[in-house]
């Protein structure tokens, strides 16, 4: 959750497609809120609020990440539940995407340091389904507990020791496991997966470097 908490730091969430062009331009990356693009949503707002708070997942959480406005050819899905592994891969072909993944892992809709990832890659002909052992990568395997986010204060904090080099291992290698899987998507899956792991590590080098914490605010190192 920690890459979430960075992003919404460094930026606004973007209503329109002008802003959307504009913080793709300023960041290479733009947030967006599924309200802002579909306004039936927020008559749904409360009913959504009513049964998450019941720890009960909706048809939204899937549809979501498929009705992407800015109409993605490259996508991250990290699903609740196994068996959704499948069905999400076969819309994700159905829409002519050119390469995504659809993950989860022991619950979590993410991948995590353990021996059991389960990944559906969904490229242009074929859909490849893997099990990924994060030590294959020279990554070591760490509980669910030792990364686990919390409220906003609690996530915040985790970003903040990312960026300044204090996180755990686990914290650091939970990130870099999921932005190598990213890389490995956007490149279509041209790029052996350790070779994504090591640009994953570079980049996050590099983040260090460009951004630094002051009174508590993550700002742009100029």
């Amino acid at each position: 959750y920690t890459h979430i908490i960075f992003i919404i730091r460094i930026l606004n969430f973007c209503k329109n497609k002008t802003e959307v062009e504009y913080q793709l331009k300023a960041k290479n990356l733009a947030f967006l809120r599924a309200s802002d693009f579909y306004p039936v949503l927020n008559r749904l707002k409360k009913a959504r609020q009513e049964i998450a708070m019941k720890g009960m997942p909706t048809i939204f959480n899937l549809l979501g990440p498929l009705a992407h406005p800015g109409k993605v050819k490259h996508q991250v899905i990290g699903v609740y539940s196994s068996h959704l592994l499948e069905p999400m891969a076969d819309a994700l072909q159905k829409l002519k995407v050119e390469s995504a993944v659809v993950v989860h892992c022991q619950g979590a809709d993410e991948l995590l340091l353990c021996p059991d990832n389960k990944l559906h890659f969904v490229f242009k002909d074929a859909v490849k389904r893997q099990t990924l052992d994060c030590q294959t990568l020279g990554l070591n395997y760490a509980k669910f507990s030792e990364v686990q986010g919390g409220n906003v204060e609690t996530n915040k904090k985790i970003a903040f020791d990312i960026f300044h080099d204090k996180a755990t291992l686990a914290q650091v290698e939970t990130v870099l496991l999921n932005a190598a899987v990213a890389i490995y998507v956007a490149n279509d899956g041209v790029i052996e997966l350790e070779k994504c792991l090591e640009l994953s590590r570079e980049g996050l080098r590099n983040l260090r470097k460009s951004f630094f914490v002051r009174d508590n605010h993550l700002e742009e190192a100029v």
